[in-house]
Formats: C-alpha cells, sequence, structure tokens
C-alpha cells in the first residue's frame, strides 16, 4: 500500500485522487496535510501554477515521516494572446529520493466574458461561480462552465499524467 501525504485538506481534491487511484489500481493510505503554495492565490501563468503544486508537494513530504511520496495539487489561469484565459492544473509527485513527477492538465478555455473581468482583477472562483448561475446559455457553454467550476476534469488529468510518470519510472516487481 502507498503511503500518500497530499498538500491540501480539500475534500473534492481528495475524492478526486482517490478516483484516479482507484482507475489505476493503486491501493494507498492518504493522509492530508494544511500546507502553503507559497505563491498569489490565482496564479495567471502555467509556471506559477506548476511551483505551487511542487511548493505543496515537498511541504506534504515533509510534513510525515515515511510516507512514500508527498502530492501537490494547483489549478491556475494561463494567458493565450487573442484568445483569453484558460483553466490549467498542474499535479506534482516528490518521491523518497526527492525525485519530481509532474501531471499537468489540458487547457479549458473560459467564457469571453469571464476572461474579460479575470483581466481587469477579479477573482476566477467568484467570477465563475456568478457566471453559473444564469442558466440561459447553450448546453455545451452549460458544460464548460460545470468543468470551470468544479475542475474535476483538469484535475483528474493532471494527477493521472503525475502518476502514469511516477510509475513509468519504478522497476517492475
Amino acid at each position: 500500500m502507498t503511503k500518500i501525504a497530499l498538500g491540501t485538506t480539500s475534500e473534492d481534491k481528495r475524492r478526486i485522487l482517490k478516483s484516479v487511484l482507484t482507475d489505476l489500481k493503486i491501493e494507498a493510505k492518504i493522509i492530508s496535510f494544511s500546507v502553503k503554495s507559497g505563491i498569489t492565490n490565482q496564479p495567471l501563468d502555467e509556471v506559477t501554477t506548476l511551483n505551487g503544486a511542487r511548493n505543496r508537494a515537498i511541504a506534504a513530504k515533509k510534513a510525515k515521516e515515511n510516507m512514500e511520496i508527498g502530492i501537490g495539487l494547483e489549478g491556475g489561469l494561463v494567458f493565450i494572446e487573442n484568445l483569453g484565459y484558460f483553466l490549467v492544473c498542474a499535479a506534482v509527485i516528490i518521491d523518497q529520493d526527492k525525485k519530481e513527477f509532474v501531471g499537468i492538465s489540458s487547457k479549458l478555455r473560459l467564457p469571453a466574458e469571464v476572461s474579460e473581468k479575470i483581466s481587469r482583477g477579479n477573482q476566477f472562483s467568484q467570477i465563475i461561480r456568478e457566471f453559473a448561475a444564469y442558466q440561459n446559455k447553450n448546453p455545451y457553454e452549460n458544460k464548460v462552465v460545470s468543468l470551470l467550476v468544479s475542475r474535476e476534469q483538469a484535475f483528474k488529468e493532471a494527477i493521472n499524467c503525475a502518476f502514469l510518470d511516477w510509475m513509468s519510472s519504478r522497476e517492475l516487481s
């Protein structure tokens, strides 16, 4: 059984991690820790988002001895010229040898109205929930907004990629 130190106390992120581990057939004991990301509350580029996940993984791993790995998760936004902001999520695993394994989600474009408000300094979490409250959008936009609010699919993708990176580096027994 893999002992995992998770760098967040978010029940949603813990649930998402458990789901990925189940899909990958990894039996794990997960202990959550409240740790700092060491970055801004709203990262606006991929490097900062990745650094936040890395910092959380390192801090979680240090929080308790004898954990096999520490994992950090971070969500952020990325601006692409002429297109606006996109959601991106990162997962970083730090193992006992302090090796790093990384997963980054694909990018999901924010609706233009939300992206415009972000560029004016508004907080994504607040704006996307306000935007989601309006139900007169087409069903496809509703799906995008639902994915942006929960971030579940993006975090699953990032976690899955990080664990595949980690698992592929291990010797088969």
